[in-house]
């Protein structure tokens, strides 16, 4: 049961069909919940009444936000496919001999560093 009046700038966020937003009164980012409507119950010679399920989401920042999904989408700044690429490419036959000489943990090791300076320092 929600005991504070939601704002109507926050009613009035887009979001799902068939859902109420409701007020918690606390100071946070899930101060209103968005739940579904999943019923309602008519009464004979009065109101309907509607009956709430789970909360589906949050309004955070004037935002519907559904639940399991984070406010900010990460995307990677650039994305650097090639390098990767060309290193396994050129590689294979340095790593079968390094799998003659170490135990597979410390090529894998060895390889991994090395492709690691090979991809992320950049040349001069």
């Amino acid at each position: 049961m929600f005991l504070v009046a939601v704002p109507e700038s926050i009613r009035k966020v887009p979001r799902p069909v068939n859902t109420v937003v409701g007020d918690n009164g606390k100071n946070s980012p899930n101060r209103y919940p968005v739940r579904e409507r999943i019923s309602v119950t008519y009464v004979p010679g009065g109101n309907p009444q509607p009956k709430n399920g789970r909360v589906i989401g949050h309004i955070v920042n004037g935002v519907y936000v559904p639940l399991g999904i984070a406010a900010v989408k990460a995307e990677p700044d650039m994305l650097s496919y090639g390098a990767c690429a060309f290193v396994k490419s050129v590689s294979e036959d340095l790593f079968s001999e390094l799998l003659d000489v170490y135990t597979p943990k410390d090529a894998y090791t060895i390889m991994a560093i090395a492709s690691l300076r090979v991809i992320i320092i950049p040349p001069f």
